[in-house]
């Protein structure tokens, strides 16, 4: 947390966006990298899912479609 805070302090980015430079500039152990990936993803799907097109969105996403016993 402290890369990411003194990135985001001295840059005058928000702290989301210092997580994104974290990763392009691998600041940060692997291990962190990934976490924080898929921290990223979690919160990107959340805020996608509160769009108002994101039920038409997953209906036609491609892929096998696995029924439910």
């Amino acid at each position: 947390m402290e890369v990411i805070e003194r990135i985001a302090l001295t840059t005058g980015i928000s702290s989301w966006d210092a997580v994104s430079r974290a990763a392009e500039d691998q600041l940060l152990p692997a291990r962190a990298l990934v976490a924080l990936g898929n921290f990223r993803r979690l919160i990107e799907d959340a805020r996608a899912m509160l769009g108002p097109d994101f039920a038409t969105k997953t209906r036609r996403r491609p892929g096998p479609r696995k029924q439910l016993l």
